[in-house]
């Protein structure tokens, strides 16, 4: 060993046979091999003859050895080929087991990222209704406070507030939403009426990060203020607990705060009522991939506009 040797290991790693071996040189030569002709290999494979032959021709040079004798009557395995053809025929099989698994699991789930809200009161009984209609359908629902949550980045479908969306394929309308004040009946009794922006700023406010007292209050007492620090949730479901709980003041839209208002634990704390985006139901970029996003949106649509 030369005595400078430093017991250095190579930096860049040595190619490999199966880095030039293209997976269409051995689905020719395994179709080739086991139907017995060129022609027959082509067109199982949807090409011509020729390319089967010269993706043929490219493996036995990748290779360095006859794949097949050839004769009038077709293509005969040579004794090397018989061994090749084994295990590339076995090794494909995995593959294509591979495939199929995966393309029947991922083309019947479909991840649905929704607002917190909306998932418990509207959209869960319409999964089931469509999940009827398309047996082995398989959902994963997420809940997001915002539409740029990172959680949605590889949702197929994203069902949330939108500024104005234009309907298009991909982008279904659902329904408008209206945005009220709301609080539990002990509450009310305690603190209000809230006729006033004093007397409801005076109480403690409960804020969702997307639902902003500043904008409701506007709309109710024509006044601009700012509104002191309160209580900020992202998580609307959280937000009407709390509420409901007695801890506060909250604005809520209609769809989240109606089965509460419904049971008594919560009431309308005051009669303005302040319009919202709309709710859609947006195919993401991933859920191009997948037939059953864009039905499953469209379901939402057309169950919304009934």
């Amino acid at each position: 060993m030369p005595s400078d040797y430093r017991g250095t290991m190579p930096t860049q790693p040595e190619s490999t046979a199966l880095a030039e071996l293209p997976l269409h040189d051995l689905a020719a030569f395994e179709a080739v091999a086991r139907l017995g002709t060129f022609g027959a290999a082509a067109a199982e494979l949807a090409v011509t003859q020729s390319a089967v032959s010269h993706r043929v021709r490219h493996l036995e040079t990748t290779l360095g050895c006859a794949l097949f004798d050839r004769g009038a009557k077709g293509a005969r395995p040579t004794a090397a080929g018989e061994r090749y053809f084994a295990l590339v025929a076995a090794a494909l099989d995995e593959l294509r087991s591979a495939q199929t698994a995966l393309d029947l699991h991922e083309k019947r789930l479909l991840r649905v990222a929704v607002a917190p809200a909306l998932g418990t009161a509207w959209l869960l009984p319409r999964i089931e209704a469509f999940r009827e209609r398309h047996p082995g359908s398989t959902f994963e629902v997420r809940t997001v406070a915002t539409p740029d949550d990172p959680a949605t980045d590889d949702c197929d479908v994203l069902i949330h507030y939108a500024e104005a969306a234009v309907p298009s394929d991909r982008v279904h309308a659902l329904f408008e939403d209206s945005i009220r004040a709301v609080c539990s009946p002990a509450f009310l009794a305690e603190h209000g009426p809230f006729d006033s922006v004093d007397r409801l700023l005076a109480a403690p406010l409960l804020r969702h990060v997307l639902l902003p007292w500043e904008t409701w209050i506007a709309g109710a007492f024509r006044r601009t203020v700012t509104v002191p620090h309160a209580w900020m949730l992202d998580d609307a479901v959280s937000l009407l607990e709390a509420a409901a709980h007695g801890l506060g003041l909250a604005l809520a839209t209609r769809v989240a705060a109606d089965p509460l208002v419904d049971s008594g634990r919560l009431v309308i704390a005051h009669p303005h009522i302040a319009n919202t985006a709309s709710y859609t139901a947006r195919v993401t970029d991933t859920g191009l991939a997948k037939t059953l996003a864009a039905r499953f949106a469209s379901a939402l649509a057309t169950a919304a506009s009934g």
